[in-house]
C-alpha cells in the first residue's frame, strides 16, 4: 500500500492487522479484521480526551516471545541481549591502606574529645575561692586552702598569696646571742642579721656580763641574765631597742650559774639554774625557788615557753646528746620527752608554731615538741650559739 504526498510523490503506509493490500486502505480500516481496533482506538480517544490525568493503565501489557513492554512508549519492544562475555569485566580491587597510613587517616577522622570540667570541683579543688592557673584562674597551689591571691603572709615557708614572693613586708626573726653579739635569725629563709655588740648603758658602771640567756616579755622589752661576777648570784639585765644598749635591773645572790630564762604569756619570768627553777620578778630581779626539776636532770642550757605556758628545757649528762624536757611550773618537776639527736643545746625559742635549738657547732635545729626530735634547719659557720629568744611578732 502506498499514500500519495505533497508533489506526487507516493510513499508506502503502515499495513494495519489483518488489512488486505488489494482494497482501499479506507476500506481496510471496517473490514471484519480491523473494527477491534478501530473501537479500541476510539474508547482510548474518549477515555484520555476528558482529563489531563491517565485513570490508570488498563492497556494490555502482555508481549510475545523476545519483547518486553516499555511504558515510556506503551508498547512492547526487542530486548537487545549485552554479548559482554562475563570473562571480560574487569573488577576492581579494593583500595588497601598500609598500617600507617590507616592509622593516620583513623586519628585524623577521629571525632575530638573534648573535656568538660566541672567547675565545682576541677577548678577549685581546696574550695578557696579562687580558681587554679588550669582553669585560668590565678590560685597557685589548687590543693592548698591556705593558698590564694586574696590570702594574707604568714612567716612560713610558702607563698600565701600567690604573688611569688615569701614573707614580704613580714619580719620573721627571732633573737639569738653568743654573750657578747645578739643577732636576729630569719629560719625560714635561713639568714643572720649584723650582730649588735651587747653593751651596758654608758650611764652605768663596771662591765657588762655575757650573757647566758635571754627571752621577750608579752610587751615586746627583751630581758637577758647572766652570772654575777665577781659577786655570786644571777644579773637581769634589760634591752633599749632604741639606744641598743642593756640596763640592769636587779640581781638576786641565791640563784647560782643560771642557763635558761623563760617569760610566760602573763609576765612570769623563770630561771633554770643547776638542777631547780625559779620564778623572777622583772621589775627587780628578785627571784623565788619553784622546786628541783628531779629525776637527775640538770638544766644544760636554754629554756622556752610557748603560747599555751608549756615550758620546755634541754637537760644532758656528760657524753650525751640533749633532751628535751617538759618542766611543770607549779613544782619544778621535768618529764623527758625525747632524745633530741644532737648535743651542746644552749638556745631555745618558739615561734610561728615551731620550737627551734641552737647549739655551740652553729647549727639551728627543728625540735618535735611532742617526741623531742631534731631536724637540722641550717648552720651559721663560726658562731657559737648561747642563747635565742622569740620576737614579739612570733
Amino acid at each position: 500500500m502506498s499514500s500519495t504526498a505533497k508533489g506526487g510523490e507516493t510513499r508506502p503506509i503502515r499495513a494495519l492487522t489483518g488489512s488486505r493490500p488489494d482494497i482501499p486502505f479506507s476500506e481496510n480500516l471496517m473490514t471484519a479484521g480491523n473494527w477491534r481496533l478501530w473501537l479500541l482506538l476510539l474508547t482510548s480517544a474518549l477515555f484520555f480526551g476528558c482529563d489531563d490525568a491517565p485513570k490508570g493503565n488498563t492497556a494490555d501489557t502482555s508481549c510475545p516471545e523476545g519483547k518486553v513492554f516499555d511504558d515510556l512508549y506503551g508498547d512492547c519492544v526487542f530486548v537487545v541481549a549485552d554479548t559482554t562475555d562475563a570473562d571480560e569485566l574487569e573488577v576492581s580491587e579494593p583500595d588497601v591502606l598500609d598500617e600507617e597510613v590507616a592509622e593516620e587517616v583513623v586519628e585524623d577522622t577521629a571525632p575530638e574529645v573534648v573535656e568538660v570540667l566541672d567547675t565545682d570541683n576541677d577548678c577549685d579543688k581546696d574550695m578557696d575561692g579562687a580558681w587554679s592557673l588550669e582553669c585560668g584562674g590565678n590560685d597557685c597551689d589548687d590543693n592548698n586552702f591556705n593558698r590564694a591571691p586574696d590570702r594574707r603572709e604568714f612567716c612560713d615557708d610558702i607563698d600565701n598569696n600567690c604573688d611569688g614572693n615569701l614573707n614580704e613586708g613580714l619580719n620573721c626573726t627571732f633573737y639569738a646571742n653568743t654573750g657578747q653579739l645578739l643577732y636576729q635569725i630569719d629560719p625560714i629563709k635561713k639568714v643572720v642579721s649584723d650582730p649588735l655588740p651587747i653593751v651596758r648603758d654608758p650611764n652605768e658602771t663596771g662591765d657588762m656580763q655575757w650573757l647566758t640567756d635571754i627571752d621577750t616579755s608579752p610587751d615586746g622589752i627583751l630581758y637577758g641574765v647572766a652570772k654575777d661576777y665577781p659577786d655570786a648570784g644571777t644579773v637581769l639585765y634589760q634591752f633599749d631597742d632604741w639606744l641598743h644598749v642593756w640596763s640592769t635591773i636587779g640581781s638576786s645572790p641565791n640563784v647560782l650559774e643560771p642557763s635558761g630564762l623563760a617569760i610566760s604569756t602573763d609576765g612570769v619570768a623563770y630561771v633554770l639554774a643547776g638542777d631547780s627553777m625559779y620564778t623572777m620578778n622583772l621589775a627587780t630581779g628578785q627571784a623565788n625557788l619553784v622546786g628541783p626539776l628531779g629525776s637527775g636532770f640538770f638544766a644544760s642550757g636554754d629554756c622556752v615557753m610557748n603560747k599555751n605556758d608549756s615550758l620546755y628545757m634541754t637537760s644532758k649528762a656528760a657524753g650525751q646528746n640533749d633532751t628535751l624536757v617538759l618542766v611543770e611550773t607549779t613544782s619544778g618537776q621535768g618529764t623527758a620527752l625525747g632524745d633530741v639527736g644532737f648535743a651542746n643545746l644552749y638556745g631555745l625559742t618558739v615561734a610561728w608554731g615551731k620550737m627551734y635549738g641552737l647549739n655551740s657547732a652553729g647549727q639551728v635545729i627543728e625540735i618535735n615538741p611532742i617526741t623531742g626530735a631534731g631536724t637540722l634547719v641550717t648552720t651559721f659557720s663560726n658562731i657559737s650559739w648561747w642563747g635565742a629568744a622569740s620576737t614579739p611578732n612570733r
